[in-house]
């Protein structure tokens, strides 16, 4: 069992909801890798009754559900009930499509038991004795004006309104995927006969791959806030269809699978993708970012997606189980984001905002504009393992390595200093650029000011320097291996702070000015 996330979110969502007035919309942070979200699993461990997480829907009330094949679950973050044949809600266990109506039921369409609505603790089915035009539900719309609109996959498209199911004509009878609009227009995508739009006044228009449609087998719909409709289909891929114009995207693209199942968009904008094998994919500002199992994902097949009021994205898998995806607290920058090693030494932020990061043993990384660019020993870098960085006021960059000596990056290239350069060790364990401009080094055998080019020694009661800062007043502080705190003034020692005197240990790693 994977699971490392908030149990109490959706408990404590339910009692909100009834006691704060409504909020805007969260959602994923678009700005972050997919791997850089918190993720989450749940499973049979958890409650589920099977791994297989067909659709998804969030009640007013808080509550998270899931259809399964094996019966609908009631989900409160940390308890998981389950609805079935069994317990007697339902008329088949495989449930294939939710929605909550403007008046609070909710409406579950399962794959061969027709129509149930639960409302007030109450379950009340609905099949083709009742006027349906299938028992086999696909999907699942309201329209502005409070009809709900049924898709099944063996029967075409049914319209309820006023307590009455009216049977629509259309070209095909397997409907896969529907989407109601706010003009009171409905977009109907079929198995085998492309996309359907039928308008508010009924009439019925047809899109197919004579007219761009990438593929005539659609599998889902979703809109985005700009009125573009984005149509996932079963082998050829997404197509984006705005001002009559349909733009196809495929994994020539980016998409991790051709083969989509589910779509939805998030109030962020972002286009989210349920692709079968290829996990999950995210599409904006114009790029694709993909996550599968390998990197923490439940499944490959991704068959249902829902992003809740809260900013989550649950995911439903086929054979995985449920996900969530979050906002944490901290951003990871992992190898997984293009970092070259877990294992980084120092940070330096430049002038510019750009991120310089010193690996272990996978030398310098520069992180500008969310991706990461590597310098090491074939760039010219010293050495790859980085232990210190500064950047003095002519932009350059200078880099402080264990055992090989100092560089310094500026337009473009790198200038090495070593022991035949004045440096006394090739071992830099801190950088540092004073209000002045001068650049200070911390070695293995001494504490240096670099001034006209030039490595001037300067005296200190030990000489192992491990860390360096400069205060309020312009002193410069020196923190050393054994030898505890310095104090300097104008490059002269003028208090020594150790043990002996109330510091923790000798041993000081780094140090810090706050603004007091």
């Amino acid at each position: 069992m994977i699971r490392r996330l908030l149990h109490t979110t959706l408990c404590l969502l339910g009692l909100l909801a009834l006691a704060a007035p409504a909020t805007a919309q969260q959602a994923l942070d678009p700005a972050k890798l997919l791997t850089q979200y918190r993720m989450d699993v749940w499973t049979g461990d958890d409650g589920l009754p099977q791994h297989s997480v067909m659709a998804l829907e969030q009640t007013r009330d808080g509550y998270l559900w899931l259809g399964t094949q094996e019966g609908l679950v009631r989900f409160d973050g940390l308890r998981m009930q389950t609805f079935d044949k069994r317990s007697g809600e339902l008329q088949n266990n495989f449930v294939s499509a939710l929605l909550e109506d403007r008046h609070g039921a909710l409406w579950i369409g399962t794959r061969g038991g027709g129509l149930t609505r639960m409302q007030g603790g109450e379950a009340t089915t609905f099949t083709t004795a009742d006027g349906l035009a299938g028992n086999e539900i696909s999907s699942l719309a309201e329209g502005p004006g409070g009809a709900l609109w049924i898709g099944a996959h063996d029967g075409g498209l049914t319209r309820l309104a006023d307590g009455v199911f009216q049977p629509i004509a259309l070209p095909s009878e397997a409907i896969t995927a529907l989407h109601a609009t706010a003009d009171g227009a409905l977009w109907i995508g079929t198995r085998g006969q492309g996309l359907l739009h039928h308008s508010p006044g009924g009439t019925l228009t047809a899109y197919t791959t004579a007219d761009g449609l990438p593929d005539d087998d659609v599998s889902s719909l979703a809109q985005a806030p700009d009125g573009a409709l984005w149509i996932g289909t079963r082998q050829h891929g997404l197509a984006r269809f705005a001002g009559g114009v349909f733009t196809p995207y495929t994994t020539a693209d980016g998409l991790a699978g051709d083969r989509i199942w589910t779509l939805t968009v998030d109030p962020a904008g972002s286009l989210w993708v349920g692709t079968d094998g290829g996990g999950l994919c995210r599409f904006y500002d114009g790029r694709f970012v993909c996550l599968g199992a390998e990197q923490g994902l439940a499944h490959d097949v991704v068959k249902a997606l829902y992003s809740d009021r809260e900013g989550i994205l649950w995911v439903g898998t086929d054979g995985g189980g449920l996900n969530s995806l979050r906002d944490g607290k901290f951003v990871l920058y992992t190898t997984a984001e293009g970092l070259p090693s877990n294992f980084a030494w120092t940070i330096f932020e430049d002038a510019d905002g750009v991120l310089w990061v010193g690996t272990e043993d996978q030398g310098l990384a520069r992180l500008h504009e969310g991706r990461f660019t590597t310098f090491t020993t074939a760039d010219g870098l010293a050495g790859n393992e980085v232990t210190a960085l500064a950047g003095t006021p002519d932009g350059a960059i200078w880099a402080g390595t264990y055992g090989s000596g100092l560089s310094r990056f500026h337009e473009g290239r790198f200038t090495t200093f070593t022991t035949a350069d004045g440096l006394p060790s090739n071992y830099v364990y801190a950088l540092f650029t004073d209000s002045g401009g001068t650049l200070w080094v911390a070695t293995g055998t001494g504490l240096l000011a670099f001034r006209d080019g030039t490595f001037v020694p300067q005296p200190l009661p030990t000489d192992d320097p491990t860390a360096i800062a400069e205060g309020p007043d312009g002193a410069l502080w020196v923190g050393s291996y054994t030898g505890g705190l310095n104090r300097l003034v104008d490059g002269e020692v003028v208090a020594t702070y150790s043990t002996a005197n109330g510091l923790g240990t000798d041993y000081v790693l780094d140090i810090y000015p706050d603004a007091e």
